[in-house]
């Protein structure tokens, strides 16, 4: 089996007919140990710090493998920074299986948690770039053996990163999986920072969308106790209203309709504040018409 992967990775045909070949051999029922010695053939063809121009073909093996992205990432994140475009980093890009996203997200939060801001460059570049998968349904907060202080600090640093491409949705993630943990005490020390690190973001035609998914993480999660809002309320609309009271708006539509749906939870979630119940219905005059249905022709 070993010669026979090695004699179709190392010979002259295209890269879709070596990967036609590596998924009949992949489709065999193989144990543990030929699952080992395959990726060990893969990897001594792709050295660390390169980029082969066999790489994708590799990947292609790779990634039907189990255990062998964790690898992917370790390579990636301690490789200095040169290129985002090599196989290790579109490989993360495209990989979607939670069960090989697990030990990746604990190195990614061990990173942020031990790292200086200089040196997390490619942790950001994971954050704007790779489509975070919802590891708030299926990690607890023990599995990334971190304590308050650490995962504190590790939500701060979140908060304070441009929501820019996926951003937003890793932070979305990480205040889920703090809350389904009940813990409050993280929440508390770091919740206000991002709420006013997030918020500044407003200002941003390239972070807007990404802020307003983040405060409506907060705010809706927070229905029970108002005081929070109510407290950031001025901040926020402060931040929000000139995109809305400023026509032609330079927001896409797509995030203006979002505004207005985030708008509408936050009147039904807080209804008891007439000052704040007018402020949010004169900016929703003011935003695109949501789509709407007739109940009756639902079958």
């Amino acid at each position: 089996m070993d010669q026979i992967l090695q004699g179709v990775l190392l010979s002259d045909k295209s890269d879709d007919e070596k990967k036609l070949c590596i998924d009949h051999i992949l489709s065999c029922s193989l144990s543990r140990e030929q699952h080992l010695s395959i990726s060990g053939i893969c990897w001594s063809l792709w050295p660390e710090g390169s980029t082969p121009a066999l790489a994708f073909v590799l990947v292609h093996a790779l990634g039907q493998l189990p255990n062998q992205f964790i690898v992917c990432a370790r390579r990636y994140l301690n490789t200095p920074a040169t290129s985002e475009d090599d196989a290790c980093f579109r490989w993360m890009q495209m990989e979607t299986r939670h069960a090989e996203w697990i030990p990746v997200i604990k190195v990614l939060f061990l990173f942020l948690s031990m790292r200086p801001a200089q040196t997390l460059g490619r942790v950001v570049a994971v954050f704007q770039h790779c489509p975070c998968v919802p590891f708030s349904s299926f990690l607890v907060v023990k599995d990334l053996y971190l304590n308050t202080e650490k995962l504190a600090n590790i939500l701060i640093k979140c908060g304070r990163l441009p929501m820019v491409g996926h951003t937003c949705a890793w932070l979305k993630q990480l205040l889920l999986l703090l809350v389904h943990g009940e813990q409050w005490p993280v929440l508390l020390t770091g919740g206000n920072d991002v709420i006013l690190s997030v918020a500044e973001q407003l200002q941003s035609a390239d972070t807007v969308h990404g802020s307003l998914v983040v405060l409506e993480t907060i705010f809706l999660g927070f229905q029970e106790n108002a005081d929070v809002f109510l407290a950031f309320f001025p901040h926020f609309y402060d931040r929000v209203a000139p995109w809305v009271t400023t026509p032609p708006s330079a927001l896409p539509h797509s995030t203006l309709v979002y505004l207005h749906e985030f708008l509408q939870g936050l009147l039904f979630a807080f209804p008891g504040h007439p000052f704040v119940q007018a402020k949010l219905r004169h900016l929703c005059t003011l935003l695109p018409p949501l789509s709407t249905f007739d109940v009756g022709t639902v079958q």
